[in-house]
């Protein structure tokens, strides 16, 4: 459909308002079927969707819930979201599913660093096991994964029930910036 050339992980509005994700996705995914492109489902819910949703809803998820609570809500969602493509024959879409964007950089985690208590992040490492477990138990066709924010990795942070080890590749944010929202690439009207 329609897009914007402005492709950076928020659109900025001024005015409060209400987005109705499931339908985002299963539009999103029809798309990328037509398409034949598949997509990564992940949260950033703790790096930057915070910023733009209910206060209430922030405090429960930020502050009510220790680590493997969180871990385990998440599990729940990416489960229902998962249910949901595959009640609209979307599951092919997913190429895997990872708990949260850039786990190491969460506060709750090794918060862009290392995580020097051993057995804390082995702790982590766990529980992380474990939502990949209940996700993986729902969706045996779905792929997992563990999403890292640079080369750097600490290895006893890594679920070992993980099918795929992905981190991020910053330098293209110069394509970004110089072929989408500086003109090389235009937005059309219409379908995709």
């Amino acid at each position: 459909g329609k897009y914007t050339p402005l492709i950076r992980q928020a659109s900025v509005v001024s005015k409060p308002f209400e987005i109705d994700v499931r339908e985002n996705l299963v539009r999103l995914c029809r798309a990328a079927a037509k398409a034949n492109v598949k997509v990564i489902l992940s949260s950033w819910f703790y790096l930057h969707t915070y910023w733009t949703t209910d206060e209430t809803l922030n405090r429960e998820i930020i502050d009510s819930l220790d680590t493997p609570a969180k871990l385990d809500y998440f599990a729940d969602e990416h489960n229902r979201a998962l249910k949901l493509l595959r009640d609209n024959g979307l599951i092919g879409t997913v190429a895997f599913v990872e708990l949260f964007n850039e786990f190491d950089g969460l506060s709750f985690t090794a918060a862009y660093g290392t995580i020097d208590d051993v057995n804390r992040a082995v702790q982590i490492r766990a529980w992380h096991e474990q939502a990949i477990a209940k996700m993986k138990a729902a969706n045996p066709d779905v792929l997992f994964g563990y999403d890292v924010s640079s080369a750097r990795i600490q290895k006893n942070l890594i679920p070992r029930n993980a099918d795929v080890l992905n981190f991020h590749h910053y330098y293209y944010w110069t394509l970004y910036r110089t072929a989408f929202e500086h003109g090389a690439v235009r937005p059309v009207d219409g379908e995709i």
